[in-house]
């Protein structure tokens, strides 16, 4: 059935400058052509500053939302917002519907809103066995941030605070707009556009979908090229050597402008070179991958151990000469 959370208190997180007494906000909600509603930075933000620290408006069980029908489902939407009128929270969902809502019901209405803001966590514990369970939750504020293929911005669920962090990935100079992706931005414009217009029913017209016609089909190129390599790189019973194609694959994400999955394409060349047994290059991407991975997603994701682990010791890690010992043995990988 449907689990919801109520907010208890939402805030624009604010930073003491140096000198002063007097909290400075990190980024004011405006007009954005095009866009009605976005957040756009007050003051500059500096890279790996946590610009938001947001509580759940609404969390709806993933099982209720595959599994009941529309109506159903925005019934039972509608009467957790009444819940947050009464609670005195209900004006920040509703301040979500914008212009843009088509609806003669406050069900309808509250439906919309939750389709087209609600993101998708993982809750530790709650899932069979003590496992994850999925939930659609909208957030107040992170909600007001539009997307952008090339984002400035990256974002997690903290499950320590239950709460969903934005930091920025780049400095972020006053009056920019601040954007998050809200899908796959390692895929091509057609494909990006698509889930986008499915999902949200907009045509994003960020610069990496409206180039001109010769750079476009270039940047959807290194799209495509991104994902072909992810899925070699990630083919541990493969015995060739692939450490040149993990540096590939940083340059394509550096060209793409995808600051916020940088980690990735880091961690990936650490691994590749210490597979094959190259220590010293295997902790310089290492160090890398920690230093984006550890700003941009929670410091208990798996991924960032096993590097922390490579760090200590490349030559107890797992992976080390891992290629070159499917060679020699002409095994599988771990």
């Amino acid at each position: 059935m449907m689990k919801f959370a109520r907010l208890e208190s939402e805030r624009k997180l604010k930073a003491l400058p140096t000198g002063t007494g007097r909290p400075e906000v990190a980024y004011d909600v405006v007009d954005i052509p095009g866009k009605e509603k976005g957040a756009v930075a007050a003051r500059l933000i500096r890279r790996g500053e946590e610009v938001m620290r947001a509580a759940p408006l609404i969390m709806v069980d993933d099982a209720a939302v595959g599994g009941l029908g529309r109506k159903e489902l925005g019934v039972l939407i509608h009467e957790a917002v009444q819940g947050l009128l009464e609670s005195g929270m209900g004006r920040y969902y509703r301040d979500l519907a914008g212009g843009n809502v088509q609806a003669t019901t406050g069900e309808q209405k509250d439906m919309q809103v939750f389709a087209k803001n609600a993101f998708k966590v993982r809750v530790r514990g709650l899932g069979e066995n003590g496992g994850e369970r999925m939930f659609h939750t909208v957030f107040h504020e992170v909600s007001r941030v539009n997307h952008d293929c090339s984002p400035n911005m990256g974002y997690y669920f903290d499950q320590e605070s239950l709460t969903q962090k934005v930091v920025a990935a780049r400095d972020i100079h006053p009056h920019e707009e601040m954007t998050i992706g809200y899908v796959d931005l390692s895929q091509p414009s057609m494909a990006r556009q698509q889930l986008l217009n499915e999902s949200w029913g907009f045509a994003c017209t960020c610069h990496r979908c409206t180039l001109p016609p010769a750079q476009q089909k270039e940047a959807d190129s290194r799209a495509s090229q991104i994902q072909r390599l992810l899925e070699q790189l990630d083919d541990y019973s493969s015995a060739e050597p692939l450490p040149e194609m993990a540096e590939l694959l940083i340059t394509l994400y550096e060209l793409e402008g995808l600051r916020v999955r940088i980690y990735e394409a880091y961690y990936r060349a650490a691994l590749e070179w210490n597979g094959a047994g190259s220590s010293v290059k295997a902790t310089n991407y290492a160090r890398l991958c920690l230093d984006s991975g550890l700003m941009l997603r929670s410091d208990d994701s798996p991924f960032l151990d096993s590097m922390m682990k490579l760090v200590q010791s490349p030559q107890q890690h797992w992976s080390w000469k891992f290629r070159i010992a499917l060679v020699e043995k002409g095994g599988s990988g771990p």
